[in-house]
């Protein structure tokens, strides 16, 4: 088994979807539900739209709806994915961030002039958790 670990938001988003969104055509299998729900995971964070919680909310449904969770045969709760016209819409927003600065700065930009940064539960994070972004 192979493991890579990016540590960079905006390499994953400019380098690493871009090769595998080439090869999208060749996932025959139920992974391609996955890696399209995946991306729009990583854009929406790429982008900034990761900070309210209506942002959040929708991060998270995609996220609880992927791999055996999004089966008929899942026995947990299931979470109603976003619909098209939610997504359409965060996205339709003016992005968060300056797309020439890395992922670190634009973080590091919001918390200075007040916007504060939650996890998924709605927890303050008092400081950036992408130091490594550098």
């Amino acid at each position: 088994m192979c493991f890579l670990a990016i540590r960079n938001l905006s390499i994953l988003a400019e380098f690493i979807l871009p090769i595998f969104y080439i090869m999208r055509p060749y996932f025959l299998s139920r992974k391609l539900i996955d890696f399209d729900r995946w991306s729009i995971i990583v854009m929406m964070n790429r982008f900034g739209f990761n900070k309210s919680i209506e942002e959040i909310n929708i991060i998270k449904a995609i996220s609880d709806n992927t791999n055996n969770r999004r089966y008929s045969t899942y026995k947990g709760t299931l979470i109603l994915l976003p619909t098209q016209k939610e997504i359409d819409k965060i996205f339709n927003q003016l992005s968060n961030f300056d797309l020439n600065l890395s992922h670190y700065e634009n973080t590091q930009n919001l918390q200075r002039i007040g916007i504060k940064i939650i996890d998924l539960k709605g927890n303050e994070i008092p400081e950036s958790p992408f130091k490594s972004q550098l």
